[in-house]
C-alpha cells in the first residue's frame, strides 16, 4: 500500500512527488522560472540583433578614429601644398 510513497516527512513536497514519479516511471520535468526564461530569451534576441548590425555597420570605434585621424593628417598634408593659403588673394 506504501511502497511507492516516501514516508519521511523530513523531505519536502517537491522532492517527495519527484521521487514518486521517477518510480512510476513517468519522467518529471525541472522547474522552470518563467521571468528568467523570458529573460535569456530577449538577451539572445537582443545578441542575435547586435551581431546583424555588427555586419550591416562593420566597424568598431577605433577604426572609425584610425580612419579619421588618417583623413584629418592627409588633409593637412594637403593644404600645407597649397600655392595660395586660404584668407590671401
Amino acid at each position: 500500500m506504501f511502497g511507492d510513497r516516501i514516508l519521511n516527512f523530513g523531505i519536502d513536497g517537491y522532492q517527495r512527488r519527484r521521487h514518486i514519479m521517477m518510480r512510476s516511471g513517468v519522467p518529471m520535468s525541472d522547474i522552470v522560472n518563467l521571468h528568467r526564461h523570458r529573460k535569456r530569451i530577449a538577451r539572445e534576441e537582443a545578441e542575435q540583433k547586435a551581431a546583424a548590425r555588427r555586419l550591416e555597420f562593420g566597424r568598431t570605434k577605433a577604426q572609425r578614429t584610425a580612419e579619421a585621424a588618417l583623413e584629418r593628417s592627409k588633409e593637412t598634408s594637403l593644404d600645407g601644398h597649397r600655392r595660395v593659403r586660404e584668407g590671401e588673394t
